[in-house]
């Protein structure tokens, strides 16, 4: 599917009780959204409008003192910053954040950034929760844009979904910060000041939540459909926004199942909607051939429409030629290439391969570490026996190693996957790998991800021993 993250899910740092993994795996890696496409005059646009809404807004939201104030606005603009930068300094946030509220800070949206950068991760998820909904509150009361109290607001209400399993439980409280949210979305889509890039992220996030029922989807959608074409108009994001939307409809309407389960009215919606989106992605290239994204989602809607390979390598290509370290482009390129579609497993793992030797950087080498979980996933529901034996396997061990290797010697300070590069490790059983991988997050263990701090243990315990009992034989 469609290559979407949330926003924050970027590392070990903010956020990460948030979910089960260290970020969210649900399409593939996580990977942070970058303003592509931008001329460097729109850049800066966009970055001042960032310093606007956070530095300038915490001037004049009465909480400043001196104090705390060169710490509160060091910690806003880099995050200002990280908004237009494809690598942030998280150190730079968090530890002015920490000195901002040692020294007393009570700005709401200082509180909330250390919820996200410097909460204890040994908190409970109904703590953050709760922290998390205080801060949407403090907001919501407070001077600041409405485009920060609506990324507040749905980030608590993220937070709620998964602490409380909702919509399995519900409560007063979740549909009042619902409606909140909701409200704080629609007022930055009627203010015309905001950039368009900007419009683009919040309401994509936005809209994304609902992605699981095709009835809230398209209603979301057309709700928001007018503003941004009345405001917008002439802006690819909006046109890109549309083609995603449309896109997302289409499999609405085909449904997830084998080719012989789609009715004939979901063929027909199917190919109607990818149309209005290939219409869109046009418009959108044509206003802007320097947005990689275009190129990734063409490369969707061609599969969708069976273009054929030649279209798709030729969009695989342009969006490489605009950025070579496009995971998702890759990732788009593996989906094609799966048995189900256009290939095998064989070209899926050759073209993880290729990312491992070519100039190409950022995550793209996790494709392939990425394409042996998307292989194995595949025998969940067929063979459950080779589910559950498949990091066994010999050969595949050599294949995550290598993408880890690759992609830590590309990029050699991020400690963001080094809980992923553990926690295979151990499933493939390699203890010793799996120990000292532990000893490199440097800042701290995110228990969540391997399943609460008892079973964390019980894993050290187990490769301990493992180890321990190899160095015997030896």
């Amino acid at each position: 599917m469609k290559i979407s993250k949330v926003i924050f899910c970027i590392g070990l740092i903010p956020l990460l009780v948030l979910s089960n993994t260290a970020c969210d795996k649900s399409s593939n890696t996580p990977g942070k959204p970058a303003k592509a496409g931008l001329s460097t005059k729109a850049v800066q646009k966009t970055l001042d409008w960032n310093m606007k809404t956070l530095v300038n807004a915490y001037e004049k939201a009465g909480h400043t003192n001196p104090k705390w104030d060169s710490y509160a606005k060091r910690c806003l603009a880099e995050f200002a910053r990280s908004r237009m930068e494809k690598s942030t300094n998280f150190a730079e946030i968090q530890n002015n954040v920490i000195l901002a509220i040692q020294a007393g800070c009570d700005d709401p949206m200082i509180k909330y950034l250390h919820i996200r950068f410097a909460m204890d991760q040994s908190n409970s998820k109904e703590d953050f929760t709760t922290a998390l909904y205080k801060a949407a509150m403090d907001m919501d009361s407070s001077s600041y844009p409405e485009i920060r109290k609506f990324y507040v607001g749905e980030t608590a209400e993220e937070q709620y979904v998964r602490a409380y399993n909702w919509p399995t439980n519900w409560s007063a409280e979740m549909s009042d910060l619902k409606q909140r949210t909701y409200n704080h979305l629609f007022a930055v889509l009627q203010d015309t000041d905001t950039p368009a890039s900007e419009v683009y992220d919040a309401a994509h996030r936005y809209l994304q939540r609902y992605r699981g029922s095709a009835n809230l989807y398209s209603n979301v959608w057309f709700s928001m459909e007018p503003l941004i074409f009345q405001n917008w108009p002439n802006e690819s994001a909006s046109w890109l926004f549309k083609g995603e939307a449309y896109t997302e409809m289409a499999w609405h309407a085909r449904g997830s199942g084998f080719a012989n389960t789609v009715t004939e009215e979901g063929w027909k919606l199917f190919k109607e909607r990818l149309t209005v989106a290939q219409e869109a992605l046009e418009k959108a290239w044509a206003l802007n051939p320097k947005d990689p994204r275009i190129a990734v989602d063409m490369m969707y809607v061609n599969l969708g429409l069976s273009g054929g390979r030649e279209q798709m390598e030729l969009w695989f290509s342009r969006a490489m030629e605009l950025d070579a370290n496009n995971y998702d482009a890759c990732y788009q390129k593996s989906f094609y290439l799966e048995p189900k579609w256009n290939g095998s497993d064989e070209e899926m793992l050759a073209f993880g391969r290729e990312c491992l030797h070519s100039n190409w950087g950022g995550t793209v080498p996790l494709t392939l570490w990425n394409t042996h979980i998307r292989i194995n996933n595949r025998n969940k529901k067929s063979n459950p026996t080779a589910y559950a034996n498949y990091w066994k396997n010999p050969e595949v061990w050599p294949d995550i190693k290598a993408s880890f290797d690759r992609y830590f010697e590309m990029n050699p300070d991020d400690v963001s996957y080094r809980h992923d590069y553990a926690y295979y490790a151990y499933l493939c059983g390699q203890w010793s790998e799996f120990l000292n991988q532990t000893t490199l997050f440097s800042y701290g263990t995110n228990y969540n991800y391997f399943g609460g701090k008892d079973a964390f243990n019980k894993m050290l315990e187990t490769a301990r021993q493992r180890t321990s009992e190899t160095d015997v034989l030896k």
